[in-house]
């Protein structure tokens, strides 16, 4: 209670001394509401644009910490070419035939791709993709994907284009979007990585790739392109191949821009089956990395990825650094607002400064008698710099309720924010608001309270 008591007892005096002084230092303290009000409504809007730009880059690029892997062959320019268009090795310094080198690229390439598809083989033919697979594996990497996307036409999609409705209702008319949808094979965990929000149904589960009718996801305007048709009574989609193959819906994902293509999202293993032969671009690869293991990764995951391959591939690590430059943008643009707004809040705590210079002078004999009683001047000099101290405080928690109030009452869209995990207030904003008033508060103690400690009591009892 003894180290208590010294530092409870001036918190005290000072809201005491608070009241009795209200309107002088409400009317003193309304600027300071306003810029704190101001200040941590501008900062939560940045907080809640910066999570609104982060959620849409990871929908376009993965989450952060994740590594794009891009994989490609070798090719003749490793080596040095001679004026007769002999090679070097440029390890070994040996002279290489380019009729043979041409000769193993060649049975390297149709090695990894098969001219068969796997329906008619059997078995499926896509290194790339299974050794994608077994690198997770032997990393123990939780979240990766592999995509690949190819244009793929379904009959009941056609046949809703041409007749202009489906199911028997009209669909709605996209002028802008290219009528030709996609096909894109992907893992389940790219609904993860990427983000993937669903309007309706569901995503993509490992379970999937046993079903006899493959299940897909469709885009947002291939669902609009269809009439916006209810999902719960079965929509099946027959491609339009030489042997067709059917598609369940069982989801519909929310578009990422307005003009995206129309798309059917299905499980990659599925894929690797019903595609047709024939040589193909290697799929894409995204591993999502937890920061702790991310700089390892970069350097593990392609040497591994390449081990697996063997010789004449190549395994490249692809960074995309302009979320991580914009983020660093709005974080200067915040730091910013945030000196301004300290600004704003001291020229309104000078008021409040003048206030309790008035209130001392006001005082001088109570602070004499209280001198001559024994009081320390440590105490008296608590007591009046707590005054501001609390007074700013109050100052700063009504501020920030009510810029909490209009982020609640003011719709986001209004500032274009769209948000999938939307905090009900950024608590960085807040904490800002309260700190600033309470140190601009400490600022504008700081001289009455010298001057209070200053008062002789001799002085004071004859004022």
């Amino acid at each position: 209670m003894r180290v208590i008591t010294p530092l409870i007892s001036p918190l005290i005096e000072a809201w005491q001394e608070v009241k009795v002084q209200k309107v002088r230092v409400v009317l003193s303290l309304i600027g300071v509401v306003a810029a704190v009000a101001a200040m941590s409504y501008i900062m939560a809007l940045g907080e809640l644009q910066l999570q609104s730009f982060k959620e849409n880059n990871e929908r376009h690029a993965g989450r952060d910490k994740t590594l794009q892997i891009m994989v490609y062959q070798g090719t003749d320019e490793e080596y040095e070419v001679l004026p007769d268009g002999s090679l070097i090795d440029p390890k070994t310094g040996a002279l290489i035939d380019p009729e043979s080198q041409a000769a193993e690229n060649s049975e390297l390439y149709q090695d990894t791709e098969s001219t068969l598809s796997a329906r008619d083989t059997g078995k499926v033919h896509d290194p790339i993709g299974l050794a994608v697979e077994e690198v997770a594996q032997r990393l123990e990497i939780p979240y990766w994907t592999r995509s690949k996307t190819e244009g793929k036409n379904f009959k009941e999609f056609i046949k809703a284009q041409e007749s202009g409705e489906y199911r028997g209702k009209p669909i709605q008319s996209l002028p802008d979007i290219d009528p030709n949808p996609n096909i894109q094979a992907v893992d389940p965990a790219y609904g993860t990585i990427f983000r993937s929000k669903l309007l309706t149904g569901r995503w993509l589960t490992d379970n999937d790739v046993e079903a006899r009718v493959i299940p897909g996801v469709i885009s947002e305007n291939m669902w609009r392109l269809m009439g916006t048709p209810d999902i719960t009574q079965p929509i099946i989609l027959t491609s339009t191949d030489d042997v067709p193959v059917k598609f369940r819906v069982v989801g519909v994902l929310e578009r990422q821009y307005e003009f995206e293509t129309p798309t059917l999202y299905v499980p990659y293993e599925s894929w690797q089956w019903m595609r047709p032969g024939g040589m193909t671009e290697p799929p894409e690869m995204t591993f999502w990395i937890s920061p702790d293991q991310y700089k390892e990764a970069r350097k593990v995951i392609p040497s591994t990825l390449k081990s697996i391959l063997g010789k004449g591939w190549n395994v490249d690590v692809l960074e995309d650094n302009f979320a991580s430059w914009v983020t660093e943008e709005m974080l200067t643009m915040q730091r910013i607002t945030l000196v301004i707004g300290a600004i704003v809040i001291f020229l309104g705590a000078l008021g409040l400064l003048n206030v309790a210079i008035v209130t001392v002078k006001q005082r001088m004999r109570e602070i004499g008698i209280r001198r001559a009683m024994g009081a320390s001047g440590r105490r008296i000099f608590f007591s009046v710099f707590m005054e501001s101290v609390v007074a700013t405080t109050v100052a700063g928690i009504i501020g920030v309720m009510l810029a909490v109030i209009l982020v609640q009452v003011v719709p986001l869209e209004t500032f274009q924010i769209s948000l999938e995990e939307a905090p009900k207030f950024p608590v960085a904003a807040a904490l800002y608001g309260v700190s600033i008033s309470v140190g601009i508060g400490a600022l504008c103690g700081i001289i009455p309270a010298f001057t209070a400690v200053r008062i002789k009591p001799i002085d004071a009892i004859r004022s």
